[in-house]
């Protein structure tokens, strides 16, 4: 048997070791316990993350509860600490882009993070949007932000601008050499 040249071990590098925890937006930034976000590296090997069902702040008096998040955070791989970028610091809030879990994402050759669909409180959806890490800024580009919406498929092979992929959460999303998007599957709205 030989030895593998590979050493299999796990670092805690940070976060709680509790489950539910809750979001710090300020101070000691740190996101809160989630699931379902997306995430995305920088140029810089930083990592970010979007969304997700979980945990955000609460104020007095206000019970723990989990709903679906819109925040965005970066963590610094070279100072192991958080930074909250934007977004509501609430459960549920009505912001843009809603907030979801499950959508598909994928870094674009200029290094911009693009994200598809997700489940939200209200449903499904099928929206597209971009956020530029240079600006902080999120910019809506494509589909319904509608819910449930059932795709146009149009002929296979051959792109339109009338096809759009149904509402969905939890597909598997990448791109080729090209820069292309190929996604596949995911939860989805079925019927007539």
């Amino acid at each position: 048997v030989s030895q593998s040249r590979y050493t299999i071990e796990w670092t805690w590098v940070s976060g709680d070791n509790a489950v539910n925890t809750i979001g710090i937006y300020s101070g000691a930034m740190k996101p809160g316990a989630r699931q379902g976000a997306v995430g995305w590296t920088d140029a810089s090997g930083n990592l970010w993350i979007f969304s997700g069902n979980g945990f955000a702040s609460y104020g007095s008096g206000v019970s723990i509860t989990s709903g679906f998040l819109n925040d965005v955070w970066t963590f610094n791989v070279s100072t192991l600490r958080w930074t909250f970028i934007r977004g509501e610091t609430t459960i549920n809030p009505s912001g843009s882009p809603v907030a979801r879990e499950g959508a598909a994402s994928w870094i674009g050759n200029d290094g911009r993070f693009w994200m598809m669909g997700g489940l939200t409180q209200n449903g499904r959806i099928n929206d597209l949007w971009t956020f530029n890490p240079s600006t902080n800024g999120w910019s809506y580009l494509k589909g319904c932000t509608c819910f449930d919406q059932r795709g146009n498929y149009g002929d296979v092979k051959v792109s339109s601008f009338s096809n759009v992929p149904g509402a969905r959460q939890d597909a598997i999303s990448f791109t080729d050499q090209s820069g292309n998007l190929w996604l596949f599957g995911g939860r989805i709205v079925t019927g007539n």
